[in-house]
């Protein structure tokens, strides 16, 4: 009886181990998304503050939903007045349409990686629909490590008024993850 158990949980992770590598293989030959990434790659507009500042390889990412479109503005308009690149995840196949047609900004097309759609409303915190919203942007980041870049993730509402790598580049640091909390002061 204890065999056939073994058995089984053996079979089950060698098909989620096939499943990972075909994940792994399918971002791997995504062409498109990494093309948007290397556009972006190096952080800075100014290519010798990149190497200055040892990011050559990094990218700087957000993600939103059609909801969220007037927070992307707000951290377009912060961006631009630090003259750093980023790409968009584009949630919803709303959010990705608007973005490429009344924009410049840089946009992946997120529907790409696994066909599922978010909904293009924004969301309660932590309402089921939230809490996929966060979990596929922790995906976008994986997926973008996988593909050997390094990856700092900003959400739309934040308010970046400071170049924050001065403060980030660190030594031997795999991950970083700030948690969404109240501040106690």
């Amino acid at each position: 009886m204890h065999w056939v158990f073994l058995v089984i949980t053996v079979l089950i992770l060698l098909q989620n181990l096939v499943d990972s590598l075909h994940t792994v293989e399918s971002i791997k030959s995504n062409h498109d998304l990494i093309k948007k990434l290397d556009q972006v790659k190096g952080v800075y507009e100014d290519p010798f503050k990149a190497k200055q500042m040892g990011v050559e390889n990094t990218v700087l990412i957000t993600a939103c939903n059609y909801g969220f479109i007037n927070h992307l503005y707000n951290f377009d308009c912060f961006m631009k007045r630090l003259k750093m690149k980023y790409l968009v995840f584009a949630m919803d196949k709303q959010a990705y349409e608007y973005l490429k047609v009344n924009t410049t900004i840089n946009v992946y097309n997120m529907n790409n990686l696994d066909g599922s759609e978010v909904t293009s409303l924004p969301q309660l915190f932590r309402s089921k629909q939230f809490n996929i919203i966060t979990a596929k942007k922790k995906e976008a980041v994986h997926d973008v490590m996988l593909l050997g870049y390094d990856v700092l993730f900003s959400d739309t509402d934040v308010a970046v008024v400071r170049d924050p790598f001065p403060y980030m580049v660190w030594k031997n640091v795999d991950y970083v993850h700030s948690l969404n909390a109240m501040c106690q002061v």
